[in-house]
Formats: C-alpha cells, structure tokens, sequence
C-alpha cells in the first residue's frame, strides 16, 4: 500500500515535536547544569568572602583590644602618679615646707598661660594642675 499523504504529514509533525521536546530537555539540562555550575561558584566565592570578612573582624577586635589596654596602663599609670603628688603635696604640708613648681628661671615652661599671668593657676594644687593640663 502506497504511503498516505496524512500520514506522512503527521509523522512529519510528530518527528518535529519529538525533536522540539527532546530539544527543550536538552536545554533545559544544559541551562540547569549552568545554572548549577553557576551557583556552585558563586557560593564558593560568598565562602571565601565570608572568611575574609570574618578574619578582618577579628583582626579589628585584636587591634581594638590592644588599644584598650594601653589605654588602660596609660590611665593606671596617671592615677598612681596623681596619687603620689597628692601624698607628697600632704606630706609636705604636714612639714610646713612649700615648694615653687616653677622653674629656676621664674616661668612655668609647661604652662603656655603663665606668660598671660593667670592667677588661677598658682592657687591651685599639683594635682589639679596634672588633672587640668592632661
């Protein structure tokens, strides 16, 4: 029998959506495993950001706790020396001695307003001065 013409024209048409579907298949795997490939990477380099990132903040509390406690030395150091004038200031009260914190020349080199005359400051304790210029 020969061929039929609507046959032949429909299996026309079924090899064409066979090639179509197998086509978008194709595709679509070749898309997914792409797309896989692509999120695979990405979060990889996410990984590794997120390390970096996590080193540098660490690396800013190590640096930030170092300052704290030079901070903290600076400070302990000031208060004892505070406290040593204060004694010393009391102990020589005690004495009745008095003693010119300035020096032999007559000026107080430290003090850039004793030029200016400032009464204030020689009224004033040792330790105020320390407290008022540090």
């Amino acid at each position: 029998m020969p061929p039929n013409p609507d046959q032949e024209s429909l299996e026309r048409r079924l090899d064409a959506v066979e090639a179509a579907v197998s086509a978008d298949e194709s595709a679509l795997e070749v898309a997914q495993s792409s797309s896989d490939t692509d999120i695979s990477s990405r979060i990889e380099a996410l990984e590794t950001r997120i390390e970096e990132l996590e080193a540098a903040v660490q690396a800013v509390r190590g640096f930030l706790g170092g300052v704290d406690a030079v901070n903290e030395s600076v400070e302990s150091r000031a208060d004892a020396a505070i406290a040593a004038v204060e004694r010393l200031e009391q102990r020589l009260d005690e004495e009745g001695v008095t003693v010119d914190s300035r020096p032999q020349g007559g000026e107080n080199t430290s003090d850039a307003n004793a030029k200016a005359g400032s009464a204030d400051t020689q009224d004033q304790t040792l330790p105020e001065r320390l407290r008022d210029q540090w």
